[in-house]
């Protein structure tokens, strides 16, 4: 099987729960907006993979393979698409098109989460108690409930996941979640390392509180500021410095990427992100960082 998934904590968990769940038959590549639908394409244009499953999950495809996908399953060939952003709400429409922002209970999804009950649904892999506890620190870190249940093992498993590279990240979660199935904890070394971490975080928070410029766009109050590291924990910090702002926008230059973050229930940052290519959450979304933009 191959497996296109982000490159942040969700799309890790999604990864990690392929290798759990297929062994040493899954492929997983770890993707952008800005080369998916070109690995996608290169994927579904070889013959040697008309009869490999393919996943797509934590991201969603343009318009154009989008279209290719859609020839790929009507000629038998397996895909399957998992999702749970609002602005990938349209793959719903195709049968390999699986997009839940909520669970029924009004609880919100990650695609970690997605991809796990799929699995578990159609019999491809058992249950893992462990598993679930992690899961579950993605989905509320992922979804921001962390904060709202002050659920700190879910940002410090995000920020362990920063610290490590994601090849070192995804090794120690393989070997843990395989070797004890029982419950999911961090270790001792690791809540040290995290807590020197913290420290740093807040130095950089109140670094980038200094240099905040407001203007606006349309008719939103915005704060830009330029920042490449700890971009939900700073966009939340400074919402909540200046929470007149309608949102914050946090240009990534280096990465040539843009980050909106808002804690506004009457602002929707993802349609905003939409008008630059980009998408997300209502609250939290993202942005290639374009000519136009």
């Amino acid at each position: 099987m191959i497996i296109f998934t982000d490159i942040d904590l969700d799309g890790l968990g999604c990864g990690l729960i392929a290798k759990l769940a297929f062994g040493e038959k899954a492929n997983v590549f770890y993707c952008s907006y800005r080369n998916l639908n070109q690995r996608v394409e290169a994927v579904i244009k070889n013959p040697e993979n008309n009869n490999v499953e393919i996943y797509i999950t934590d991201l969603a495809v343009n318009e154009q393979v989008e279209k290719k996908l859609e020839e790929r399953f009507k000629q038998g060939k397996p895909v399957q698409m998992i999702d749970h952003h609002v602005t990938a709400l349209h793959f719903n429409e195709y049968k390999w098109g699986s997009v839940i922002p909520e669970y029924d209970t009004g609880k919100k999804t990650c695609a970690t989460s997605l991809f796990y009950d799929h699995l578990i649904t159609n019999g491809i892999m058992e249950r893992n108690k462990a598993l679930e506890e992690f899961i579950e620190l993605v989905r509320q870190y992922d979804t921001w409930e962390w904060d709202e249940n002050n659920n700190v093992t879910a940002k410090r498993l995000n920020d362990l996941f920063y610290i490590r590279n994601r090849e070192q990240f995804e090794e120690e979660m393989l070997k843990r979640l395989t070797e004890n199935t029982e419950s999911f904890m961090l270790s001792e070394t690791e809540n040290m390392l995290l807590d020197i971490e913290e420290q740093k975080i807040n130095r950089y928070i109140y670094s980038k509180s200094r240099q905040i410029v407001q203007t606006f766009v349309d008719d939103f109050c915005v704060g830009i500021v330029h920042a490449e590291q700890y971009l939900s924990e700073l966009g939340n910090a400074l919402n909540n410095l200046y929470p007149h702002m309608d949102m914050i926008i946090l240009l990534n230059m280096s990465g040539k990427k843009m980050g909106f973050r808002t804690i506004h229930d009457e602002v929707n940052v993802a349609k905003f992100a939409k008008r630059y290519g980009g998408g997300g959450h209502p609250k939290a979304s993202g942005s290639e960082m374009t000519s136009e933009a």
